[in-house]
């Protein structure tokens, strides 16, 4: 179902309507926490329906040979490359994972389809491949794990108590994670989402 999210400046308040259960209250989301892509939201197949269209019927999710079913997107001008990974058991057409990268830092598969309406990735707390670290941590918190190694830095944010933790509970999964690799203090790619249960 589509998602429509009004927000009334000066009188703070939210409204949010036709989301499904995956879909957290800006109130609710903890500042830490990211969840779409351009359009596209964790464990939401409506979203990634509208926003993918023809080019999900392609995928074989019964493929035992993989342990989780991959789709890659590029952008319009096929600079940067959006990962969409489905866990075995979850809805058909619904991410639980996403991952962000320049074109010219992937291996492996090549992106099947193209965006053509995404001039850049842009994730819902208005991250984009090439800001600063600076940018990134005050969008998405002080509680992070850094970890520096000969080409970069790794940023890391987890959130893991569930029983605390609306956010985790609504989207009945036990674990939430966000890496961000920097180069050169710019940011090179971007993978966030839920681990498979």
């Amino acid at each position: 179902m589509n998602g429509l999210v009004l927000m009334a400046r000066g009188w703070g308040f939210a409204v949010v309507l036709g989301l499904g259960a995956c879909a957290a209250k800006i109130s609710e989301l903890p500042q830490a926490a990211d969840i779409s892509v351009s359009g596209i939201y964790l464990a939401d197949a409506t979203s990634a329906r509208r926003v993918i269209g023809e080019r999900l019927a392609e995928l074989n999710y019964s493929d035992d040979s993989t342990p989780h079913v991959q789709l890659r997107c590029f952008n319009r001008d096929r600079t940067q490359v959006l990962t969409l990974i489905f866990h075995a058991g979850g809805e058909r057409d619904s991410f639980s994972e996403f991952s962000l990268d320049l074109t010219q830092r992937i291996a492996g598969t090549p992106p099947t389809c193209v965006l053509r309406d995404v001039q850049a990735f842009v994730t819902g707390k208005q991250l984009s491949l090439g800001i600063d670290r600076e940018d990134l941590t005050r969008r998405l918190g002080p509680d992070f794990i850094q970890e520096n190694d000969v080409s970069g830095t790794v940023i890391k944010y987890t959130i893991t108590d569930k029983n605390n933790s609306v956010f985790l509970r609504r989207y009945a999964l036990p674990v939430y994670y966000g890496v961000y690799r920097f180069e050169h203090d710019k940011l090179v790619n971007v993978s966030f989402g839920f681990e498979s249960p």
